[in-house]
């Protein structure tokens, strides 16, 4: 179905509004931990920077499975896509109200 890698619009930030330090250690190809955040529900994947990353997006950041790489790439060879975020937090956010809020950190215990 048409959108259905969609999980959140509207957002306040894109590729390109990410803090310097963060786009240095996507860029270095740095093992990272994503957390999806709404309510008191959470769910976790975790994805790989890339120097082929541009992070140039003003509207967008696109999480992939895959290694495809465009301006609105943030990582890539996720653990997850959209269609395996757990239901309950999708649920969630077809409520307008709702704010998605999504943590990027360097994952420490894994390495690069």
């Amino acid at each position: 179905a048409k959108g259905d890698c969609i999980v959140a619009i509207n957002a306040t930030k894109a590729c390109c509004d990410l803090k310097p330090e963060l786009k240095k250690k996507i860029k270095s190809g740095s093992k990272f931990l994503v957390t999806l955040r709404v309510d008191h529900l959470s769910d976790t994947f975790e994805g790989y920077g890339s120097k082929n990353l541009m992070l140039l997006d003003e509207e967008d950041m696109v999480f992939r499975k895959s290694t495809f790489v465009c301006d609105r790439t943030i990582l890539i060879n996720c653990t997850k896509a959209a269609v395996d975020i757990k239901r309950d937090l999708i649920e969630r956010l077809t409520n307008p109200g709702k704010k998605l809020s999504i943590t990027i950190e360097v994952n420490e215990l894994n390495g690069n």
